[in-house]
């Protein structure tokens, strides 16, 4: 009995997913419109009016979408490429001079626009069904912003030498603050995101199976 309600449940949430997928589909312009224009207010002076990494930034926005969309349509177990505009856009980024946290403020502000546009359905959605697809979707997010900054820093760590030999390297001079700050974010990202997947409840995210 209860195994057959859980399983109606399941089948419940799988058809609401492939519904509220659609429907965002059908608003795909204007969402894709507002998370790059929220983007592009997260802007830096350096590099970034440079027709090139605009464009990127464009593409990422609208790859990144697509990807999530999937995520949530086809559920928690699917773990899809991430998008190499992301990765493109990652390095273009580093290459720019933009700050590795300005990038990650990106990522989480479309993510919390495309969860306030799932939120709108909730006139057509049980509310709580669409907060499980969110709280669901969450770790998906995290695994995206992880790939970004180890992409990023790739290309710092790449761009200050480090494929050098080591007589090249014997020569380097000592890596200049802001790459200490840009290596010291790096790994408290990670430990906040190992964190969050290791005590979701204490970060607020719950574990919930589809």
């Amino acid at each position: 009995m209860v195994s057959r309600l859980r399983d109606g449940q399941a089948d419940s949430l799988k058809t609401i997913r492939f519904e509220l997928v659609a429907r965002l589909r059908a608003r795909l312009t204007e969402i894709e419109d507002a998370i790059f224009a929220r983007a592009r207010t997260l802007s830096e002076s350096v590099g970034e009016e440079d027709p090139e990494y605009v464009a990127g930034l464009r593409a990422t926005v609208s790859e990144s979408l697509d990807f999530a969309l999937v995520h949530i349509e086809k559920g928690e177990e699917w773990t899809g490429p991430i998008p190499s505009t992301a990765a493109e856009q990652a390095r273009r980024s580093a290459q720019a001079g933009v700050r590795l946290d300005t990038v990650l403020r990106r990522y989480a502000a479309g993510d919390r626009l495309l969860g306030d546009f799932i939120m709108d359905e909730d006139d057509r959605f049980p509310s709580q069904d669409l907060r499980k697809v969110l709280r669901v979707h969450g770790p998906q997010v995290d695994r995206l912003m992880a790939a970004v900054a180890t992409e990023y820093m790739d290309e710092v760590l790449s761009a200050v030498g480090c494929d050098l030999t080591a007589e090249e390297a014997a020569t380097l001079q000592p890596m200049p603050w802001w790459g200490g700050l840009i290596v010291c974010a790096f790994i408290l990202f990670f430990a906040l995101l190992f964190l969050r997947l290791v005590f979701p409840e204490t970060f607020g995210v719950s574990q919930t199976t589809v």
